[in-house]
């Protein structure tokens, strides 16, 4: 499900909003939130319990779907932003290939129903605004997101690359793995997702706030 919210003109601590169909529903288990602080990438992430690495590459996939969604709702062509998206990916897996992630940006919480907190660095700051988050709900990856508000298309494929490496961190720091295992797997289920997707790409555009 895609839901797509303009930034707000100060973008001050500004989240993306829960979709109006899992308003009220308690079941709900959020599992991701990326923030921009800075000019850098924060994210707070929850590990439901049981689950696999396999997760992440789901996650970031939907991301980068959505994220083509978001451009075509704009007005973009739809292969020219599949392309830009696609591009940003492998560039910034190739440049990021043996840089380190910074554990301050990584923010891991427990298992448990209802929505995450923001990262702890997205404290009320100029500076600071969200651009996706994630739920498990019924079954179903749900998205909210904000990816025009990275500028560039080919810019949510850096994003998303991002992503993979702070939750393959995250996860690997709390079940005591490498990362390393962790990124290959996400990897190579985004690369499957990518090519053959599982699910049809739904939702809509709304305004923001």
């Amino acid at each position: 499900m895609f839901w797509n919210r303009k930034p707000a003109a100060n973008a001050s601590l500004d989240a993306c909003m829960v979709p109006p169909d899992m308003e009220g529903d308690a079941a709900r288990v959020e599992v991701l939130r990326v923030w921009i602080v800075d000019g850098a990438l924060h994210v707070a992430m929850r590990l439901p319990p049981g689950h696999d690495d396999r997760l992440w590459g789901l996650v970031v996939a939907d991301l980068a779907r959505h994220g083509v969604r978001a451009w075509v709702h704009a007005g973009a062509d739809e292969a020219a932003a599949t392309q830009a998206i696609a591009g940003g990916y492998v560039r910034h897996t190739k440049a990021m290939r043996d840089q380190p992630v910074d554990p301050a940006r990584v923010d891991v919480h427990a298992f448990a129903q209802g929505d995450l907190p923001p990262p702890a660095a997205a404290a009320p700051r100029e500076g600071a605004w969200e651009v996706a988050r994630v739920w498990l709900w019924q079954q179903r990856i749900v998205v909210s997101l904000r990816p025009k508000s990275l500028g560039e298309t080919s810019a949510w494929g850096l994003l998303c690359v991002d992503v993979m490496r702070a939750a393959s961190f995250g996860y690997a720091r709390q079940h005591g793995s490498a990362m390393i295992d962790a990124l290959v797997t996400a990897r190579r289920v985004f690369a499957r997702e990518w090519e053959v997707p599982t699910a049809e790409i739904e939702g809509e555009t709304l305004p923001g706030a």
